[in-house]
């Protein structure tokens, strides 16, 4: 089963950072040469196929490509034409037995293994040639609250409106478990931003600050830590309590 990218962002994102696909094949060819573990480069009629057939679901070509365009595989990922949407009680059993039969979800797998290191995948320093950007914060002593804090991811490099992702994960506080757990994914994509649920639930929104994703989560409950990280450099900030249901938002 191939892995669908969202076609005309795709295309853009070629255009705009290389000028054509022969451009992005020399450019692939390059950075195979001087990279040690970057994927070796493709044919020009073979990018032109996986535009309009998808990639492989096997191997890194899909995190290769992204590299090349700077981008967050999750952030170019179609989620309707992958099936995220009509299978997703399927897929998450998938995911989180780590079947081989995830397949075309395998980026979607990295980020859902806990561990005390995450994300503990080293695709980010293989392919992007740089480690995964993470920070963090906690409930502290307002987890007894019924609030909800808003949290904002300011990307550090100009964003010129590309798409950027930010990945959650969670655990619990003054516990002997130390593994960090996927919690979902906010996008901000062309004018939208959209969230991605570790439970399947999905919101969008519009984007409306081109160098910030903003999201809001429910803060009590229990003693957390929640992690953020994202493949491009940011600064964390949090506003609590925060009643803005204009942000995109976890809900408990």
């Amino acid at each position: 089963m191939p892995i669908y990218l969202r076609p005309a962002l795709t295309q853009s994102l070629i255009e705009h950072l290389h000028g054509d696909i022969d451009d992005l094949v020399s450019a692939w060819e390059h950075l195979a040469e001087t990279s040690s573990g970057f994927p070796s480069p493709r044919q020009r009629s073979t990018i032109y196929r996986w535009l309009k057939d998808g990639l492989p679901s096997r191997g890194e070509e899909v995190v290769a490509l992204c590299a090349l365009l700077n981008v967050d595989p999750l952030a170019l990922f179609d989620y309707h034409r992958n099936g995220y949407f009509s299978n997703f009680a399927k897929i998450r059993v998938y995911l989180q037995r780590g079947l081989a039969a995830a397949g075309v979800f395998s980026p979607l797998y990295r980020l859902y293994r806990p561990g005390p290191r995450w994300p503990a995948d080293d695709m980010a320093l293989r392919c992007f040639g740089r480690d995964w950007f993470g920070a963090e914060f906690d409930n502290g002593d307002n987890w007894r609250t019924s609030d909800y804090v808003q949290v904002s991811a300011r990307f550090l490099a100009p964003t010129n409106s590309f798409p950027r992702a930010v990945h959650i994960a969670y655990r619990r506080r003054n516990s002997p478990d130390t593994m960090w757990r996927f919690y979902g994914t906010v996008i901000a994509v062309g004018d939208r931003i959209e969230l991605y649920s570790e439970g399947g639930a999905f919101q969008q929104m519009p984007r409306t600050e081109p160098s910030k994703i903003n999201f809001r989560t429910y803060y009590g409950g229990r003693p957390v830590e929640w992690r953020v990280a994202s493949l491009h450099d940011f600064e964390l900030t949090t506003k609590f309590p925060c009643h803005d249901e204009s942000v995109v938002s976890f809900v408990w």
